[in-house]
């Protein structure tokens, strides 16, 4: 019976592999221009998202392309989009660093010629965009308040910002030089928060804008920072509805954050309860992501995961596995910074007259154990 079963099975794969031989010997046979070869440029979409736009080889002059002379960017636009570009047997893939937005067009030019157009089709199906937050999150921050955060739900459309924000006095009047225009705009990498810098030149004391103009807010007042409704996703989609947040000026902040006053509440060891860092005052949000590690007796990192409290005053660390006792250290990043920019190593607005000597950027370490 045994024999029988094994002779079937070989017969069953001798079939296979005759089959898969006759497919590749009339694959072989066909001619080329009957297989699958890209003719037009194409936008491929994961999750209905636009992440990619391929290019037929047939569209360049000779085959030994030369990606450095290939760029894509806004019909129009100066600039090149920034991104990868991955060549397979057919194409030359270009993936943006910025995903590609709705109803735009852009060019693809090789050696300073365009060679095609391309837009993006609106899709129909996709909900609005929201605003998530904005930072900081508190309602009252200091006179010399640096930066601002906008955090949305979806890719928002660049270089338009100075159209779609505004700050507003007491009265409810618009406030002129309010903002830093920064170009290229600072948005993370996906596209969903932007950070906005309220003027430098009118925050330091010692420079000519503040002298002329003024600080951007001043202490004692209120303000109210308004997001309008008609700012656009990538997908060209303008947001659900206009955001309006009002903050409170307190006095100015010169001091440096110091690690020294903050307060650990240690977890119990066998364990994976969240180790949290109580900060005294509201620190800057972006300032505190990806700025801290856990390190154990020997220096090596704890894996593990960080969150920020709410408001901005604390952080919490949830390791992988379980505490086991002993002494650690959190390794807080020189970057960090208050609401005012000051920083772990200097305050932001430093008088270099009166302080020449040299300041040593470093890291700092806080020691706590579990028992």
């Amino acid at each position: 019976m045994s024999g029988s079963i094994n002779f079937i099975n070989y017969k069953m794969a001798g079939t296979t592999v005759l089959a898969i031989f006759v497919a590749l010997y009339f694959y072989a046979c066909t001619p080329s221009g009957n297989r699958e070869i890209p003719t037009d440029v194409s936008v491929q979409f994961v999750n209905g998202k636009p992440i990619a736009v391929s290019i037929p080889l047939s569209f360049f002059p000779k085959s030994d392309i030369d990606i450095e002379k290939l760029n894509i960017a806004i019909t129009g636009a100066e600039t090149s989009m920034l991104g990868d570009f991955e060549r397979d047997q057919h194409s030359i893939k270009f993936i943006p660093a910025i995903p590609f937005r709705s109803e735009i067009t852009y060019e693809i030019k090789y050696d300073g010629v365009t060679i095609d157009q391309f837009s993006i089709p609106r899709r129909s199906n996709i909900g609005a965009p929201s605003m998530i937050h904005i930072y900081p999150s508190v309602d009252t921050v200091p006179e010399n308040l640096l930066k601002i955060h906008l955090e949305f739900s979806e890719p928002m459309s660049e270089w338009h910002s100075s159209n779609y924000v505004s700050l507003l006095d007491e009265k409810g009047d618009t406030l002129s030089h309010i903002f830093l225009k920064l170009d290229p705009e600072l948005w993370n990498y996906d596209h969903t928060m932007l950070t906005l810098w309220l003027e430098p030149g009118r925050i330091k004391k010692s420079l000519l804008p503040n002298v002329l103009e003024g600080i951007p807010i001043e202490g004692g007042k209120q303000y109210t920072i308004v997001i309008s409704e008609k700012w656009k996703s990538a997908e060209g989609i303008p947001l659900q509805k206009a955001v309006h947040k009002h903050i409170y000026v307190s006095s100015r902040d010169e001091r440096m954050p110091t690690v020294d006053q903050w307060a650990i509440l240690t977890p119990k060891p066998t364990t994976q309860g969240p180790l949290r860092i109580y900060f005294n005052e509201v620190l800057d949000y972006t300032s505190l992501m990806g700025s801290f590690k856990v390190l154990d007796s020997r220096g090596k990192r704890v894996d593990g995961l960080f969150n920020i409290l709410p408001g901005e005053t604390g952080i919490e660390f949830i390791p992988e596995q379980a505490w086991h006792a002993g002494k650690y250290s959190i390794q807080v990043d020189r970057s960090v910074e208050d609401l005012a920019a000051n920083n772990l190593n200097r305050p932001f607005d430093r008088d270099l007259k009166k302080d020449s000597s040299q300041i040593v950027e470093s890291d700092k370490l806080i020691y706590f154990e579990i028992k």
